[in-house]
């Protein structure tokens, strides 16, 4: 029921409500001005890597100085989109054989162990030492934190949490990492000590709990550089089947769990002057998953309708 009353209160009430808004929208702050630019960087393993477009920075630049404020970074993707490319990219350059072992890493698994991170005692083989003799030997984590180096641990959600929990402390920003079962003290954490990690959701057993994923400042989604590919040398015909069967893969709707990636069409690229376009496309179709072969093979076969799954036949030349 309408009643004067009640009008004005709605009226205040509206007006009430625009104030706010509009203070909402005056009180945004302005957007800081790109990091400054890091530029291609020559990885340890020979290649150059192009930086990339996150928000309206360089990620090479932001990386950094995600590393300068000890904000630790996820990276999330399928498999041979860039995400360890990137991470590797941005610290390669830290490596120095006389003064720093540069960036440390660990290749995450089920099986890893609280000493695969930490480290852990070995026979001391030094020559004059008695036989028996056990030493600790640092693992990645404790000489990340040690010597105030990034680390970077791949496939980190297949790992046990309980695992893990070796590795929380240091990044809630405790100032020692502690050595259990170790007459070593505490080790202090080192500035440029930082945690980037990357995994892929849809990896069997892979499980992102909220509190792995609430230690992280930063948490990416990475794709495959598509014009990359381009300039790369890959045909722009088999780059196009590539994105168009990402876009179904993001869909979730169809069964789509994998798709070709960036160094999927690399090697595509590389076998095709070797083994011919049906075998490269064949073989392109028969690294992913059964379940997904008939789908992604069906679509390479719309450019390029003799390749089939590469099977091995009968005796040659018979």
């Amino acid at each position: 029921m309408s009643t004067p009353l009640v009008d004005q209160f709605t009226r205040a009430r509206s007006q009430i409500d625009n104030d706010f808004f509009n203070q909402g929208i005056a009180a945004q702050p302005a957007s800081p001005p790109p990091l400054p630019q890091v530029g291609p960087q020559q990885r340890r393993n020979g290649e150059t890597h192009y930086p990339r477009q996150m928000a309206n920075h360089e990620d090479l630049a932001l990386l950094r100085t995600a590393r300068d404020l000890r904000q630790h970074v996820l990276l999330g993707g399928p498999p041979g989109c860039g995400k360890t490319a990137s991470v590797e990219a941005a610290f390669d350059s830290l490596f120095d054989p006389a003064t720093s072992p540069g960036l440390q890493t660990l290749i995450g698994t089920a099986e890893t162990t609280v000493g695969d991170l930490l480290g852990t005692y070995l026979p001391d083989r030094t020559p004059g030492v008695a036989p028996g003799t056990f030493t600790f030997v640092y693992g990645p984590l404790t000489i990340a934190v040690a010597y105030g180096l990034p680390l970077l641990i791949d496939e980190i959600t297949l790992i046990d949490p309980g695992i893990l929990s070796a590795l929380y402390a240091v990044m809630d920003g405790r100032p020692h990492l502690l050595l259990p079962g170790t007459d070593i003290p505490p080790v202090p954490v080192q500035p440029g000590f930082c945690v980037f990690a990357t995994y892929n959701p849809d990896a069997p057993g892979s499980i992102l709990s909220e509190a792995l994923a609430s230690r992280f400042a930063h948490h990416w989604q990475v794709g495959t550089d598509w014009d990359l590919a381009l300039e790369l040398g890959v045909p722009p015909e088999i780059v196009q089947v590539a994105r168009n069967l990402d876009g179904q893969r993001l869909d979730r709707n169809n069964g789509l769990l994998a798709s070709p990636q960036l160094r999927d069409l690399l090697i595509f690229r590389d076998q095709v002057p070797q083994f011919g376009v049906e075998y490269a496309a064949g073989t392109l179709a028969a690294k992913a998953a059964p379940e997904n072969q008939d789908q992604i093979l069906e679509a390479i076969q719309m450019i390029y309708p003799m390749a089939s799954i590469t099977r091995l036949g009968g005796r040659y030349g018979r």
